[in-house]
């Protein structure tokens, strides 16, 4: 049995993995730079879209893999194109296959991109997945991508000794969103607000505070800086596990869902039944590969798993829950 202890050491040095792969906390300060840096490259993966072009497999083409930018959200350009360099190395270590990899904006247009046959593998937060499936029915998932829990939540915390019970509670109050939230918890943040007061977050809340991290948010709402935080329940678990202290002093008023886990997806027909093969048995065995560990921090996931029984059925209830945008419609 897990002791308490050794669930604290496990926190921390996820904590400091995290933080190491990143190369240092990011602070509010440093965002506007890293933002419109990143937003710039981007735009130019998305049109060159290549890291690292090696040689060959089937057809004497690599595989062509393509990331959706919220799965790197808010990280400066020397990280995105870590990712990039590294995803290229640890599919030969893993697979034995070469590739090149892209990053786009637009998971609509990746999902089309997959359709047409112009990349062959791409990787989707879940609920983007059920939105592009729906148009793109022949698109299938592979793997998942798992960080501790198989389904992600996102947790609503304010401090204790507040009198805030629900959304409606909270409009013109101070929010601290960490940089690089997560895509779960930014759709939950933005419905919580429409259902409250019919408007967006920037308009609900009289201040919106970014620290650097999860924990670095809940450390505001605990010394009153800020009045509520939206987080994924992991960082939350594993907050409790390093600031036992300060946990104490801090309650969460709502949860969302479960949302379906990142996903590794693929055309059916385009890649050969061995390909796939080979690339399914690689990934499962990624945490046991040192690059490949460092890559899935950066992306914040610890490790595959095969796709569970109940997958479709949860892409199902997510796309009622949170219909595909208008605007990306």
């Amino acid at each position: 049995m897990t002791t308490k202890q050794e669930k604290t050491n496990r926190a921390n040095r996820l904590r400091d993995e995290s933080r190491s792969a990143r190369g240092g906390l990011r602070t509010p300060e440093e965002r506007p730079v890293v933002l419109l840096r990143f937003r710039s490259l981007v735009a130019v993966f998305a049109v060159s879209a290549l890291f690292e072009p090696v040689s060959v497999q089937a057809g004497n083409q690599p595989v062509q893999i393509t990331i959706v930018a919220g799965l790197v959200r808010d990280e400066s350009p020397a990280s995105v194109g870590k990712i990039g360099r590294r995803l290229c190395q640890v599919m030969k270590e893993l697979t034995g296959l070469h590739a090149q990899a892209s990053i786009s904006g637009d998971a609509l247009a990746i999902g089309r991109a997959l359709d047409n046959k112009e990349c062959q593998l791409a990787l989707f937060q879940g609920f983007e997945f059920a939105w592009v499936q729906k148009r793109h029915p022949d698109l299938r998932p592979l793997l998942i991508a798992v960080n501790q829990h198989r389904y992600p939540r996102a947790c609503l915390i304010v401090p204790k000794t507040g009198t805030a019970e629900g959304w409606a509670d909270l409009k013109g109050k101070k929010l601290a969103l960490p940089l690089g939230s997560k895509g779960h918890c930014l759709l939950y943040l933005e419905r919580g607000c429409q259902s409250a007061d019919k408007c967006a977050s920037k308009s609900f809340f009289a201040e919106i505070q970014q620290p650097g991290f999860p924990e670095a948010a809940l450390d505001e709402v605990c010394r009153l800086n800020a009045d509520v935080s939206v987080v994924d329940k992991v960082s939350w678990e594993l907050y409790q596990c390093v600031k036992p202290g300060n946990a104490t002093h801090l309650k969460v008023i709502g949860e969302s869902e479960s949302f379906p886990a990142i996903v590794v997806a693929y055309r059916e027909g385009l890649l050969p039944t061995e390909t796939l093969d080979a690339i399914r048995s690689g990934l499962l065995n990624a945490p046991d590969n040192a690059r490949a560990r460092q890559l899935m921090v950066l992306v914040g996931i610890t490790g595959f798993e095969p796709v569970p029984d109940d997958y479709v059925q949860t892409l199902g209830d997510i796309l009622r829950a949170y219909p595909i945008p208008a605007d990306k419609k």
